[in-house]
């Protein structure tokens, strides 16, 4: 039986490859929206919660498009992802990135050497299971009172309602159309990305849903003990 994390690999990479009519329209209104609403908010809450120096990690950048606004100043920039494409954009971006293939469940980091981790979009992709592990390898490459910054997408939100439908119309002549791999762990509620978060070991800082990014997200704002 093949691992998950092939299989994994094997479907993001059929993602960042995919350049039929659809993907091209998806790829450059998503662009747009990163670029455009989603990488202030992005940047507003990596200048509040970061310091202007240290090291941080995107883990599961994609191309990073979301990271426009943050300032580098003395800061140094990993982007890991788990296929290569992506961050060939990724390296192509303003703030000077280290660029990584590599699992976030299995960085090939050294314990305690990194200042604070942001994602967008990511872990609704994963269990909660799955999730545990991503968090705690988070914890083991973050110093102590590292801070993380998950950008989750809500399961009832505006945005995330119209791009389901949208979906569940396509799906009507194109059978298993996705936008996206599966996205199987959408964010119900703060309670659940708090649960989610402090089984792991973090602790909560803040967790809110604005509407800096258009209602998009569940920022949340967490801590290494």
């Amino acid at each position: 039986m093949m691992d998950k994390s092939v299989k994994d690999r094997i479907k993001w990479s059929q993602h960042w490859s995919n350049l039929d009519t659809v993907a091209r329209i998806r790829s450059s209104f998503l662009s747009m929206i990163r670029k455009k609403v989603i990488a202030k908010s992005v940047g507003k809450f990596i200048e509040r919660y970061f310091s202007p120096q240290g090291v941080y990690l995107h883990a599961g950048s994609g191309t990073a498009e979301s990271d426009l606004f943050i300032n580098k100043y003395n800061r140094r920039f990993i982007a890991v992802d788990l296929v290569q494409k992506p961050l060939l954009v990724a390296r192509n971006q303003p703030n000077s990135y280290v660029c990584v293939v590599a699992d976030i469940k299995h960085l090939a980091l050294k314990d305690q050497c990194v200042d604070g981790i942001w994602n967008v979009g990511v872990h609704e992709h994963f269990s909660p299971q799955e999730n545990r592990i991503i968090f705690k390898e988070f914890l083991r490459v973050l110093k102590p009172k590292g801070k993380l910054i998950v950008f989750w997408p809500g399961l009832f939100t505006p945005y995330m309602l119209l791009k389901d439908g949208l979906e569940f119309l396509w799906r009507l002549y194109r059978p298993g159309f996705r936008f996206f791999p599966e996205e199987i762990n959408k964010a119900r509620s703060k309670s659940h990305i708090r649960s989610e978060l402090e089984s792991a070991g973090f602790r909560i800082l803040s967790i809110s849903l604005s509407q800096c990014d258009l209602f998009v997200f569940y920022t949340a704002v967490a801590e290494k003990p």
